[in-house]
């Protein structure tokens, strides 16, 4: 791991240079203390041992001055030195009382996703779950997702399909995010996996014909849709007897 010395011209660096190469860069003032360098985002984390396990605490995409990212750094290797895990505070705390608006950003934050796919996947929950935006995670229920899959599948299969994937995923994150200093879940099993017991999903569907008016959001919808597939990594073998 690079380490260099942290001052407002090289984080300044670090933060706005395009070409800087992935990866975590740490202080050689303060040790632990590093700016993790992604694609898209750039983060201030500290790095410690809490009863011999390696325990990364991330401040998050920031606009911090180094001055006050320092400080920060200096009060979480002090809780890391006393055997304070801030991350198993801040868990359980995020986990009983995240709405699904500071769910999204996080997941949008946390992956780096083509800014197309990141756009594609808030226009879709904004647009078709606006109303469950502000209800804490762990209030969505089961019944919940099957009710309004079916609402939406009544509008458009592919776009209910869409919705309630990126929805899976949103949520899959979350759990994660929130596990406790134990590696324990505190939240309850994913809502979405409902439609999976139910066989809720649809297949798709080839389309024939022409398309109407009327049929270009859902068509737009499925485009999208199988963009992002490709986008997480799907590709699709080549027939056997076929040149590659």
């Amino acid at each position: 791991m690079p380490k260099i010395e942290f001052t407002a011209p090289t984080v300044k660096a670090l933060r706005e240079n395009t070409d800087t190469a992935p990866g975590t860069y740490f202080d050689t003032k303060l040790p632990g203390f590093g700016l993790r360098v992604s694609k898209r985002t750039r983060k201030f984390v500290v790095v410690g041992y809490v009863a011999g396990k390696k325990v990364w605490v991330t401040q998050g995409p920031s606009e911090l001055t180094l001055p006050k990212a320092r400080k920060w750094a200096e009060g979480v290797l002090g809780d890391l030195a006393r055997g304070i895990n801030p991350n198993a505070a801040k868990a359980e705390q995020r986990a009983s009382a995240m709405r699904l608006s500071e769910a999204l950003d996080t997941y949008l934050s946390d992956n780096d996703l083509k800014e197309s796919t990141a756009t594609e996947n808030r226009r879709l929950i904004e647009r078709d779950l606006k109303d469950w935006l502000n209800k804490d995670v762990k209030t969505i229920s089961r019944d919940m997702v099957v009710k309004r899959f079916d609402k939406l599948t009544e509008r458009s299969p592919a776009i209910a399909n869409h919705v309630f994937w990126v929805l899976r995923a949103i949520l899959n994150h979350t759990r994660i995010v929130t596990k406790n200093d134990l590696g324990e879940f505190t939240l309850p099993p994913n809502p979405c996996d409902r439609l999976t017991d139910l066989k809720r999903w649809h297949k798709p569907q080839a389309r024939k014909g022409t398309v109407a008016i009327d049929q270009f959001p859902a068509l737009m919808d499925t485009l999208a849709e199988s963009h992002d597939r490709l986008d997480a990594g799907t590709s699709r073998k080549p027939a056997k007897g076929r040149s590659q």
